[in-house]
């Protein structure tokens, strides 16, 4: 009776989340919008860089749904999500779990470690916040004071905070800026940003690395002469929310497959001209579970497409398109029930992922 009494509990739970994410449209992070961030439109690009495909030397599933950041403080990784309310310090080796922190913020969408301390930045606040990486108490709130619409990402160097402030996807949302802030003299720096919606920042000694979630990429970026010295492409789909610096390795935490990858971007395998917007868009998203929606794949021609629910578990598989680049599905032929859904998009060698909402 109690091992049916929890189960019962979990299901609830789960239902009841699912029914608070199924309201909303996602934003540009992947996350449930509420209200103050705009949905991303993925046909705006402003590189036109080389861009290299980097190898993975290590991937494992994030311990959380809806990661938004990751960072390294010199032996762990540690890892913060969307609605989570906790930090999460996790192995390098394997991703499990070493310990899970309480924190008392809703929407960290940064996470960074030094001398240590654990610092956030928060969507909801805009400001950031010091932590005890043992306790989770918090040791300070540094006030930026500045008018941020959407900050994402957080590094420290030395006595400064890096971050980025999206202003948003609508042409008259300009200003999206990468910031130096000092909280010691309040002096704030900032520099226009090279990606769309920069999220996740982390620095190797000598560049920082930015990346973008609708070209699926990190830039290397010069913080002396704010130049774009390379970019690549990174794992995992569309919303690659977070990056560390190992001090050997990049650590990516990606919000579209729920999973960190590690690699290398000096070893990379391929090269290509100019760097390309996802090559797959779902419309309309979301939507109720009884309309047809649309995938377009802009660049290869779809051979299967699998649906996963948000316990990973496939709900449907569909192939034989007719050799079409868009197709046609009906969320009430797939028994699709309302709910965040996983959809993966398989060509012969290419592989899309994306997250959709059935209200």
């Amino acid at each position: 009776m109690k091992t049916k009494s929890i189960y019962t509990t979990v299901l609830m739970t789960a239902i009841f989340s699912l029914s608070l994410f199924s309201q909303q449209k996602l934003d540009f992070m992947g996350f449930p919008s509420d209200g103050i961030s705009q949905e991303s439109n993925l046909n705006i690009n402003k590189n036109t860089q080389v861009i290299e495909d980097v190898s993975i030397e290590r991937s494992f599933k994030s311990p959380i749904s809806l990661p938004s950041g990751i960072a390294f403080d010199g032996q762990y990784l540690w890892v913060c999500g969307y609605n989570e309310y906790f930090m999460y310090k996790i192995s390098t080796i394997d991703g499990s779990v070493i310990s899970k922190v309480p924190v008392n913020i809703q929407k960290p969408y940064g996470i960074t470690y030094d001398n240590g301390i654990i610092y956030m930045i928060d969507n909801t606040t805009k400001n950031i916040f010091a932590f005890d990486p043992t306790t989770g108490s918090c040791l300070d709130t540094i006030i930026v004071n500045q008018n941020l619409i959407y900050p994402t990402g957080l590094y420290k160097l030395n006595n400064e905070f890096i971050f980025n402030d999206t202003k948003g996807p609508q042409p008259s949302a300009l200003g999206d800026s990468t910031y130096f802030y000092t909280n010691v003299t309040s002096n704030i720096l900032g520099n226009p940003t090279f990606g769309t919606y920069s999220t996740g920042i982390t620095y190797d000694g000598q560049y920082l690395w930015i990346n973008d979630n609708p070209t699926q990429t990190t830039m290397k970026i010069d913080p002396i002469s704010w130049t774009l010295q390379n970019t690549y492409k990174i794992p995992g789909g569309m919303y690659p929310n977070g990056i560390a610096w190992d001090g050997q390795y990049f650590w990516e935490i990606n919000n579209a497959s729920d999973s960190i990858y590690m690699f290398n971007p000096e070893s990379v395998t391929s090269i290509s001209n100019n760097i390309t917007n996802t090559n797959v868009n779902i419309y309309p998203n979301p939507i109720s579970s009884n309309e047809s929606f649309n995938i377009l794949s802009q660049n290869f021609i779809p051979q299967t497409i699998s649906i996963y629910d948000v316990n990973g578990k496939v709900v449907a598989n569909k192939n034989n398109f007719n050799n079409s680049t868009l197709v046609t599905l009906n969320a009430n032929e797939l028994n699709l029930s309302s709910g965040v859904y996983t959809i993966n998009v398989i060509g012969k060698i290419e592989n899309e992922t994306l997250k959709f909402i059935v209200k």
